[in-house]
Formats: structure tokens, C-alpha cells, sequence
């Protein structure tokens, strides 16, 4: 089967007040129709300027897209117009936001949002036909009496409600690709685990490829086929969300999950903490990015440039130590 999206060596670049520096760097990317990937990793590395340069919303000309190829059902989106990308966005491919409440209008009347993207591509031209067909994504989102609230505003709404919204304006036209960036956040526990079952039930119905951006790892396990782990502008380990979790090959990977509150921690034992902080675009280099923060460093990951070891065609990993490091932990074991 061949991919739906293939993004390759992808590099988005933020010109600053001094310098521009590259921040998605060489990420690559491939998702087949109906198949889940996560995308998780710590604020500040790159998840959502990458969502943003597959839907053509960075906040050019400051922010833009400077290298690589990101081709969607055979067509490369970098050769596409605005006025192209515009035709695209919304139809093919959907994005759900991570505040639904900035992501609405709050002047308009949820119904009149949803419509709009009927009407911008062409679905349903007689508001007659737009209302019943506004009421139907209402009611497959499980939004209680969708007839009425047709009319209501944002502020009306739910959290919970409000993302639903979301979820069907992103599904009015049955994308091919959908988007999702950290879309159950603010959400409790109960509602996010309704949001999620929603997703997956809607995607199934229609074999749609989802790309879902989260930090947050327990949750990427429940929904994911595969998942890719970004740190600081790259993707540093891309496996099968199980082998992910029995095996992960990168110290950052590791150190993530680690770190994971689970019931094998017990009740009073401290969780280990990541030192330090994400390193900042302009201290990125040629070196392994994850050096400083690395409890595995050695004077190599500090003086010899990482590049992806694809080896392994189903386990990618960034970084110089993984093999010893695995041998190592099979011996502990």
C-alpha cells in the first residue's frame, strides 16, 4: 500500500530579530490511509510547526517552509498557490486545534461555522441542505439536541462540546487526512476518553489517516499504530506504538517513559525527572541534541554529527550509542 502522506527531510525556518533558525529539521514523515501515528515529545520541539507546515498555516513570512518534499495522494503540497492549498485544507486535510475555544469564532453561531466549510468547498450549496447536513456531523459527534444547538455560540458550549464542534468541522468533508493537535489538553480525564473513542469510531467509518500530536505518552499508546518521538526540531525514534513501549531504542525515548506515572511505580516512589530544558533553536548544531540532558553522553555524542540509523527500515533511531546501550540493558536484564 502506498503512503498517503510522505514527508521528507521537511525544515521550517523562524526568521528571528538577529538570525533565522531552523526549527523542523529534517523530519520525515509517512502515513498510510486509516493507519493512526503519534506524535509526542516536550513542548518546544517542533510537533505543531510541523502540523503547520503540512496545512499551509505558518504565519508566513516570518515563519516558512525552507527545504524537503511533503507529498500528499501524489501531489506535492510545496508546488501548491495559496489560492491551491486553500482548496485543499479543510477538504482533504483537517486539523483539529488544541483550544477550541480560540479555534472558534466567538461571534458566530457554531452552525454558521460548520457550514462555512460547506460552503468553501463545495459540499452543500442550499442552507437547507447545509443545516440537515450540520445537524448529521452534530449528531455523529455526539452533541445532545444538535437541532438546537445549531444556534448556540462557543461560550455555550462545553469544553467538551466545543472540541466536538471542532471534530465535525474538521470532518464535514471527509478528509483523507486529519490532523490533531493535542486536542483533549484542557479536557478531563472522562471527556478525553470520549473524545478519543470518537475519533478512532469516525475514522474507521471513514479509512482516514490521522496524525495525532501529544505530549502526553499514556494517551498516544491507547490510539496509535505507530509513533514517532520528536525532540528539539527532529524526530529521534519512530517504531510500532507496542515495540515502542517494550523497546525503545533512544536514552530520550527512555527517558520519557520513565518518567510516566504507572501503577508499577507504587503510590510513594518519586518519578525521575528529565534535567535541564529543551535546547533552544540557535544551540541546536550538528550533534546529538540531547547530549546535555543524556545520562548515556560521552565525549563522541559530543564532537561526531547523529543522523537517523535506519538500519532498521521499522526502528529508526538518532543517536551513536543505541546498540551499546541496548546490549547493555540485555545484560542488566
Amino acid at each position: 500500500m502506498s503512503f498517503l502522506l510522505d514527508v521528507r527531510n521537511l525544515r521550517t525556518r523562524i526568521r528571528g530579530e538577529h538570525a533565522t533558525h531552523t526549527v523542523v529539521d529534517g523530519v520525515s514523515l509517512q502515513l498510510r490511509p486509516g493507519e493512526t501515528l503519534g506524535l509526542v515529545g516536550e513542548s518546544g520541539s517542533g510537533k505543531s510547526l510541523t502540523a503547520l507546515s503540512l496545512t499551509g498555516l505558518l504565519p508566513k513570512p516570518d515563519v516558512f517552509v525552507d527545504g524537503g518534499a511533503m507529498i500528499f495522494q501524489d501531489q506535492d503540497l510545496r508546488a501548491l498557490s495559496p489560492n491551491q492549498f486553500a482548496k485543499l485544507r479543510g477538504d482533504r486535510i483537517s486539523m483539529i486545534f488544541q483550544d477550541p475555544m480560540t479555534a472558534l469564532n466567538p461571534v458566530h453561531r457554531i452552525g454558521d461555522q460548520i457550514a462555512e466549510v460547506l460552503t468553501v468547498h463545495g459540499r452543500a450549496r442550499k442552507p437547507a441542505q447545509q443545516k440537515q447536513r450540520v445537524i448529521e456531523l452534530l449528531n455523529s459527534v455526539g452533541i445532545p439536541q444538535p437541532e438546537s444547538r445549531f444556534d448556540s455560540y462557543p461560550h455555550e458550549l462545553s469544553g467538551g462540546q466545543r472540541q466536538r464542534v471542532m471534530i465535525a468541522m474538521a470532518l464535514a468533508c471527509e478528509p483523507a487526512l486529519l490532523i490533531a493537535d493535542e486536542p483533549t489538553t484542557a479536557l478531563d480525564v472522562t471527556v478525553q476518553a470520549q473524545i478519543l473513542h470518537l475519533i478512532k469510531c469516525l475514522q474507521r467509518e471513514h479509512n482516514t489517516a490521522l496524525l495525532f500530536i501529544t505530549h502526553d505518552l499514556a494517551l498516544v499508546s491507547q490510539i496509535s499504530d505507530r509513533i514517532a518521538v520528536m525532540y528539539a526540531g527532529q524526530i529521534v525514534e519512530t517504531a510500532a506504538s507496542s515495540t515502542l513501549f517494550a523497546e525503545p531504542r533512544h536514552p530520550y525515548t527512555r527517558a520519557l517513559l520513565a518518567s510516566t506515572p504507572s501503577a508499577a511505580n507504587g503510590h510513594k516512589q518519586r518519578l525521575p525527572a528529565i534535567p535541564g530544558t529543551v535546547a533552544k533553536p540557535e544551540q541546536y548544531g550538528e550533534y546529538c541534541r540531547f547530549r546535555n540532558r543524556c545520562q548515556h553522553a560521552n565525549e563522541h555524542c559530543r564532537t561526531e554529527a547523529v543522523v537517523m540509523d535506519e538500519s532498521d527500515s521499522a526502528h529508526p533511531v538518532r543517536c551513536l550509542r543505541w546498540r551499546e546501550l541496548a546490549q547493555e540493558l540485555a545484560h542488566v536484564d
